[in-house]
């Protein structure tokens, strides 16, 4: 964990197959006096790509806790939409900000800006 106090900014790494409890960790942030930024949490996160109806889902590799995502491209980067379906039944590394389920969604979203297509052997192709 890597916290920087001006401007506040944490950031943490996570062994392979966690997943953090972000609600705790935002009110960890918010007893030790500084104020989290919800709609603020970037991740990278590896998994396949799967799609479901309408719908583009990433079930990530090697975890221990049922975690998904409903992937949706980042504002400003139409590439990624494209991107993202020609990708569906790969495996690849995404970056990208997470929110967590709202208004009737069942998953979290991740609104992804970067992908890569990873190969068999593990390494990110782009």
């Amino acid at each position: 964990m890597k916290l920087t106090v001006k401007p506040p900014h944490l950031i943490v790494r996570m062994k392979p197959g966690r997943w953090p409890d972000l609600p705790r960790m935002q009110q960890t942030i918010r007893e030790a006096g500084y104020r989290p930024i919800e709609d603020n949490v970037g991740m990278t996160v590896s998994g396949r790509i799967e799609k479901q109806g309408d719908n583009l889902i990433l079930d990530p590799n090697g975890m221990q806790d049922q975690v998904r995502f409903r992937l949706t491209p980042a504002a400003g980067n139409p590439d990624i939409a494209i991107r993202l379906e020609t990708l569906s039944g790969e495996t690849c590394e995404l970056e990208g900000g997470w929110t967590p389920p709202r208004g009737g969604t069942p998953l979290p979203t991740l609104w992804v800006t970067t992908t890569r297509k990873i190969e068999t052997g593990g390494r990110a192709l782009w």
